[in-house]
C-alpha cells in the first residue's frame, strides 16, 4: 500500500515539475516575442531620422528654389484671402502668408503644409499654385477648391471664407436687373451706327431729238 502511494507521489511530482517549466518556457517566449530586439529599436530610429532629414532636405530645397516675386505675382498676393476655410465635410484648409518670402502663400490641411504660388487668371480666379506641382487651390467669386493635381481628385471643395460668405449675400440681396435680364450689360460700346449712304444727284434725261424735216421738191 506504501508502495502505490509513494509511486503515486512521485509521478505527480513528475507531472508539476514538467508542467511548470512548460509554463515558464511559454512566458518566457511570450516576453521575447514582445519585447523588440535592440537592433530593431535601432534600425526603427534609423528610418525615422532618415525620413525627417528627407523631410527637411526638401523643405530647403524648396525654399532655395523660390524666385522673387513679380509685380504681378504681388498683385495676385493682394487678392488671395488669407485665413481659415470652411469645406465640405467639416474639413479645414488654411491660407497664411509665407514668413520668409514675400509674394508666397502656405496651404495647411491635414498633414500638409504647401507653399504656393499667386497666379491671377485671364478669368480673374486666383490660382495657388504649389511650387512642387501637385496641389492646386482656385479661388472663384463665392468658393475656394483645392485639387491634387498628382491623382486628378479634389481634396477638398465648396471651401468657403468670409469674403466668399459676403459677396454670397450681396448677390442675393442685389435687386433683379430689369426686363427679362438679358438686356445688353451698360459697360459694352454702343454698336457703330450704319454708314449713310452718299446722296447722288439724279442723271439727266437725255433730250429729245428735234424732228427730222422733210424737203419738198417743186415741180416746174
Amino acid at each position: 500500500m506504501r508502495a502505490w502511494r509513494a509511486a503515486g507521489l512521485a509521478t505527480l511530482a513528475l507531472f508539476l515539475v514538467h508542467h511548470g517549466y512548460g509554463l515558464a518556457q511559454t512566458t518566457t517566449s511570450s516576453a521575447q516575442k514582445k519585447a523588440p530586439a535592440p537592433a530593431e529599436k535601432a534600425r526603427a530610429a534609423a528610418r525615422k531620422a532618415t525620413t525627417a532629414a528627407g523631410a527637411a532636405a526638401a523643405a530647403a530645397a524648396t525654399a532655395s528654389a523660390l524666385v522673387h516675386a513679380s509685380e504681378e505675382q504681388r498683385h495676385a498676393f493682394s487678392l488671395a484671402h488669407l485665413g481659415e476655410y470652411q469645406c465640405e465635410f467639416k474639413r479645414i484648409v488654411r491660407v497664411l502668408a509665407n514668413p520668409v518670402h514675400e509674394g508666397y502663400v502656405d496651404l495647411h490641411f491635414d498633414k500638409h503644409v504647401v507653399t504656393a504660388r499667386p497666379v491671377l487668371s485671364s478669368t480673374g480666379a486666383v490660382r495657388l499654385e504649389d511650387v512642387r506641382g501637385r496641389f492646386l487651390m482656385v479661388q472663384i467669386a463665392f468658393k475656394s477648391m483645392l485639387m491634387d493635381t498628382k491623382i486628378g481628385q479634389r481634396v477638398a471643395d465648396d471651401c468657403q471664407h468670409d469674403h466668399h460668405r459676403e459677396a454670397r449675400r450681396a448677390a442675393e440681396d442685389a435687386p433683379p436687373p430689369p426686363g427679362l435680364g438679358i438686356s445688353r450689360p451698360a459697360t459694352l460700346p454702343d454698336p457703330p451706327a450704319p454708314a449713310a449712304a452718299p446722296i447722288t444727284a439724279p442723271a439727266a434725261a437725255p433730250s429729245a431729238a428735234p424732228p427730222a424735216q422733210t424737203g419738198t421738191s417743186g415741180t416746174g
